[in-house]
């Protein structure tokens, strides 16, 4: 918000140029996380039961978001709660997320919380 006011840029223009340094940060530092995984709802089902039991070996103390996913169809759900205000940095990284696979996967709905501690992200799978 800071940076938003000084620089009098959005701040959504600057989480999202955050989000896609930070993506590709991940895919530098933290490949093997990368390796299989084809599209973004397939990296995405994996943050919970993969990425963050993996953080947690490293940081046993971390408080992390949680993240769940369910499919209806065509569209994969994904649920985000986080002891923290930052959904909207979540939105940010599943765009980046999006935007590094590019395979016709998109954000169809996002609702975030009033609080900013949870959000549901609505995406739309490739056919």
């Amino acid at each position: 918000t800071q940076t938003a006011a000084e620089t009098n840029t959005d701040a959504t223009v600057l989480l999202e140029g955050f989000s896609d340094h930070l993506f590709a940060v991940f895919k530098r530092d933290y490949s093997g996380f990368f390796e299989g995984v084809n599209t973004s709802s397939e990296m995405l089902a994996q943050v919970d039961n993969h990425i963050h039991v993996e953080v947690k070996k490293l940081y046993p103390d971390a408080e992390l978001p949680k993240f769940e996913y369910e499919k209806d169809g065509n569209v994969m759900i994904l649920h985000y709660r986080s002891p923290r205000p930052l959904a909207a940095v979540a939105q940010a990284l599943v765009g980046a997320c999006l935007k590094f696979y590019d395979k016709n996967e998109t954000l169809a709905e996002t609702i975030i919380a009033d609080d900013q501690m949870s959000a549901t992200f609505k995406i739309q799978l490739a056919e």
